[in-house]
């Protein structure tokens, strides 16, 4: 992700050091593996109103197999299973994620100067 957060704010060391240490609090952690290999991480929060996908990031090795795509629809499986919808947000200069959260079923909801915020409904 440092190219696109380089992008949107610039990159600062310490600053991303401290919000990276920040970060992994109350998020579920897991280990995507593609063949026994770690392939990326994926950090999910799910409260009573939503399942929120805080994190989705996929080695650039391992990109544009259909890897990122397999895990958001387990998410949104997920998400049909307990009646939630799923929410997340992007960094704008993040075309290529936001391409496949809007292929899936995401819906843009509200966008700030840095960020655009997604949803996706659970099936009636």
């Amino acid at each position: 992700m440092g190219a696109y957060i380089d992008a949107a704010f610039g990159w600062d060391d310490r600053e991303q050091r401290a919000l990276f240490d920040e970060s992994f609090g109350s998020a579920s952690y897991e280990i995507i593996r593609v063949d026994g290999e770690d392939a990326g991480v994926l950090a999910l929060e799910t409260s009573d109103a939503e399942i929120w996908l805080g994190l989705i990031e996929i080695q650039p090795r391992f990109r544009g197999q259909g890897v990122g795509t397999s895990i958001v629809e387990s998410v949104l499986r997920r998400a049909t299973e307990t009646n939630k919808p799923v929410a997340l947000r992007v960094l704008r200069v993040n075309s290529s994620a936001r391409s496949l959260y809007e292929r899936l079923g995401f819906v843009a909801y509200r966008e700030d100067d840095v960020r655009v915020y997604l949803r996706a409904d659970p099936p009636r």
